[in-house]
């Protein structure tokens, strides 16, 4: 994680980084982080954004009674 905030403070709008983040976050169980990164890499409205992004944006509402947050 440390890793990936460090590159992301070098190219903060970096879609893949920013996805690459959450997924970390994701692995320890960091789940607010998790969906935070993953809007930000959305925001971004960056071509190379991963299309998965939405559907687990999605997910992570779902899991988490948010479902009229999910898009």
């Amino acid at each position: 994680i440390a890793d990936y905030l460090q590159a992301v403070n070098f190219v903060p709008k970096n879609a893949v980084l920013l996805t690459n983040l959450a997924s970390a976050y994701q692995a320890n169980d960091q789940f607010q982080l998790t969906r935070d990164t993953y809007q930000k890499a959305i925001d971004t409205g960056a071509s190379d954004c991963p299309k998965e992004v939405l559907y687990l944006l999605g997910a992570l509402d779902e899991n988490f009674n948010k479902g009229s947050q999910a898009r």
